[in-house]
């Protein structure tokens, strides 16, 4: 005897609706995490690149960061932030002469999700601050 199920004409859009919305936040969670590990890159080059300036020209503080948000500007980061990084430097000197340069490089972004904490399950705020530090000694 063949039985025959009743179909229920709406269910399998209703399975597909919810699964796309579970895609979707997956996805949305994943260029999340991309845009901040990329931040993290170019800040990480950016603090690089003041430092190697700043192992040339340890004095020139306004250069340090003119070379640092050069390489910010290039890296093609401010046209998905709309903003630019908090560039400082400090030179550390030994016998009276800069021994070494440290820049770091700090950018307050936005993201797309909340940010769960993994321990406590509270949520950041919808902005995270991501630093880098570089340090070169200078060159004789």
């Amino acid at each position: 005897m063949v039985t025959t199920r009743s179909r229920r004409p709406g269910q399998s859009l209703v399975e597909f609706t919810l699964g796309l919305l579970v895609l979707l936040l997956v996805l949305a969670a994943i260029l999340d995490y991309g845009r901040l590990v990329y931040a993290g890159i170019v800040l990480t080059n950016v603090a690089r690149e003041g430092a190697h300036y700043g192992s040339l020209a340890p004095t020139d503080s306004a250069g340090i960061r003119a070379a640092a948000l050069q390489e910010y500007q290039a890296s093609g980061l401010p046209l998905l932030f709309g903003q630019q990084p908090t560039v400082t430097s400090t030179v550390t000197y030994e016998n009276g002469r800069p021994a070494s340069v440290r820049v770091t490089a700090r950018l307050t972004m936005r993201t797309l999700l909340p940010v769960p904490l993994p321990l406590t399950g509270d949520r950041l705020a919808d902005q995270l601050v991501i630093q880098r530090t570089a340090e070169m000694r200078v060159l004789p």
